[in-house]
């Protein structure tokens, strides 16, 4: 008998197949399984090719995820604005509408993004 207690041989262990990944491979699959975001994505590639110190510093601090967090603020004014032009043109313009416009977190503060700034182009501190 086989150390399993059973009367067959054992089997012959299995051939791995293994080999080098390739270039970006890695960075492919954190892409593709949502690991990364397409700009922490471009930050790496970014990060591996600087020069200068003051590059690398750039590449960090854009791979951190405060300009994905920047982005997702901007999406969401995108999205707000388009679904009161969407209500304007549906039900007309009407002041009930105009006073939904500024987001109150419940202190008597605007929310904001957390880059600071708005799509808009003015800046607001954060």
């Amino acid at each position: 008998t086989t150390q399993d207690g059973s009367n067959h041989p054992p089997s012959p262990p299995r051939k791995l197949s293994l080999r080098p990944a390739d270039p970006g491979e890695f960075t492919q699959r954190a892409y593709a399984h949502g690991k990364l975001g397409l700009v922490e994505v471009e930050a790496l590639a970014d990060l591996i090719v600087a020069d200068t110190s003051l590059q690398r510093k750039q590449a960090l601090q854009q791979f951190d995820g405060r300009l994905s967090r920047l982005y997702g603020g901007w999406r969401e004014e995108l999205i707000k604005g388009l679904a009161h032009a969407e209500a304007v043109i549906d039900f007309g313009d009407d002041e009930a509408l105009d006073a939904d416009d500024d987001e109150d977190d419940g202190d008597g503060n605007d929310i904001e993004n957390d880059g600071g700034m708005s799509i808009w182009g003015t800046i607001r501190p954060c």
